[in-house]
């Protein structure tokens, strides 16, 4: 099993505020993929971007599990966003995990 850890952006580049009916929008694909997330409460992600200047901006982090055959779909699905959102690229972390749903 993968955990994929996706950190979307809270506004755009200019720094209008993505709405909730986008990033719903957005979420859906996860869901249809993975059959469900995580999405964990806003944070201050900081980058330094090629000219040297250091950007805090807050983002949203979210976690999905998925066999490794749905990998290549999650890696669509943030080249999906990354267009939605209009940024240069979206952050995936992907880690190997032992996950157990245990039941009462």
């Amino acid at each position: 099993m993968l955990k994929c850890t996706i950190i979307l952006p809270v506004n755009y580049n200019d720094g209008k505020p993505i709405t909730t009916l986008t990033l719903g929008y957005c979420l859906d694909g996860l869901l249809r993929i993975a059959g469900g997330y995580t999405l964990l409460p806003e944070c201050i992600g900081a980058y330094r971007m090629d000219s040297g200047i250091v950007c805090h901006e807050p983002v949203t982090p979210v976690w999905v599990l998925v066999e490794s055959d749905k990998l290549p779909d999650i890696k669509r699905w943030c080249q999906h966003v990354a267009e939605t959102l209009e940024q240069e690229c979206i952050y995936l972390e992907i880690c190997v995990v032992d996950v157990h749903f245990v039941r009462s």
